[in-house]
């Protein structure tokens, strides 16, 4: 049996297709979880979960963190769009992984605000995907954040 026999085109066309699936259904996944989560801290603008970066903004500030963190995971993008610059690889990775470092903050935060304790942050850093709905449907309240240097307005 070679290996072009298990995969002929209609075997790729079908991991394709679930493929996408499967990030679509992330997607609504997530979008709805960060919804609730906005609803239930009452955050201004819920509609903010529809918007891609403005969704994790929105997460960042009611975790108490600047909203402007959001913009440093794009700025992994740099390694995508130079491919060929090791200069700029190396910036981008550095990028990647100050930026999660920073959502490995805000996922502590978002659960001290919601009044988890350590093993539930933990939780939501290594399983966000079931663990933001959790979050969002429990019964826990939103305790908002002490104003710091850091994050005023």
């Amino acid at each position: 049996m070679n290996l072009s026999d298990l995969f002929n085109e209609g075997t790729v066309q079908l991991i394709i297709s679930v493929s996408i699936f499967l990030l679509f259904s992330y997607i609504v996944y997530y979008t709805v979880s960060v919804y609730l989560l906005l609803k239930k801290a009452k955050y201004r603008n819920t509609w903010a979960a529809f918007v891609p970066i403005y969704q994790q903004w929105a997460v960042n500030e009611i975790a108490g963190k600047p909203g402007w963190w959001t913009l440093v995971g794009l700025g992994s993008l740099i390694s995508w769009l130079y491919p060929d610059s090791l200069l700029l690889q190396s910036l981008g990775n550095l990028i990647s992984i100050t930026a999660l470092i920073l959502q490995i903050i805000v996922d502590i935060n978002l659960a001290k605000v919601f009044g988890r304790s350590l093993k539930f942050a933990l939780a939501l850093i290594f399983f966000p995907f079931p663990m933001y709905l959790v979050l969002a449907l429990s019964e826990s309240k939103y305790i908002k954040p002490k104003k710091t240097k850091s994050n005023k307005k």
